[in-house]
């Protein structure tokens, strides 16, 4: 009995460990992290592609909305983004009010991160035009979203409280995506990705993806000096 039990709390353990990583990691990734005897909360660094996605204009969009319309038009958008995200086989580090900040490589890195991050921004960017063609009777539910991607170091582990903890990843490479994701707005783009990117692109081998982005020239992001590299995804 004393066995059968134990058996079943470490059954019942694991199915709420994998409910809880499901959140935030594609399927593979929890069937991988579940087996796995190194923690999470074990500081590291690590290369990565970081995306960030971003609704533009979603005040506009809720303006004149109910609050429970308003949820509802935010949870799909972020159940689509959370799709595309997932397909790609990267980990959703954070929800962002109206959009969110994903990850490529940790907190298991694979050989393809940049071509997975490449990737999940065409899905956002054919899902999205499916949402508008959908609701092509109704001009005010059409919508537009900015993603950014970059690819660095970055440092991985538990930050937050005793009593609040989350898994996140840090780091200049970060704040850099970040960066280029509100610059989307300057150049008018849906997509924007650094140089380091496209090198981390080409290194793996995905000569179409790189093809699929032109260059911006360089420009200067908030808060650095030097300016940095930028492709856009092209039309069509």
């Amino acid at each position: 009995m004393i066995r059968n039990r134990s058996a079943n709390e470490r059954l019942a353990e694991v199915k709420r460990e994998r409910t809880n990583l499901a959140r935030f990691f594609s399927p593979k990734i929890v069937e991988q992290l579940v087996q796995i005897d190194v923690p999470l909360s074990v500081a590291r660094r690590q290369k990565a592609a970081v995306l960030f996605a971003d609704v533009v204009g979603f005040t506009a969009h809720a303006s004149g909305k109910t609050p429970d319309e308003v949820i509802k038009l935010l949870r799909d958008l972020l159940g689509l983004l959370s799709e595309a995200v997932f397909m790609c086989e990267g980990s959703i580090d954070k929800f962002l009010g109206d959009g969110l900040m994903a990850v490529f490589g940790p907190p298991i890195a694979s050989k393809q991160d940049a071509t997975n991050a490449a990737l999940c921004a065409l899905q956002i960017h054919e899902r999205l035009g499916r949402w508008n063609e959908q609701h092509a009777d109704n001009p005010d539910m059409a919508i537009r979203v900015a993603v950014g991607i970059h690819c660095g170091e970055v440092v991985q582990g538990d930050v937050g409280t005793d009593k609040r903890l989350e898994f996140t990843v840090v780091g200049d490479a970060v704040n850099i995506a970040s960066r280029v994701e509100a610059y989307c707005r300057v150049l008018d783009a849906t997509v924007l990705v650094t140089g380091d990117f496209m090198r981390c692109l080409l290194a793996e081998g995905s000569f179409d993806l790189a093809r699929a982005f032109t260059s911006e020239g360089k420009h200067r992001l908030r808060g650095y000096k030097e300016p940095i590299q930028l492709y856009s995804l092209k039309a069509g």
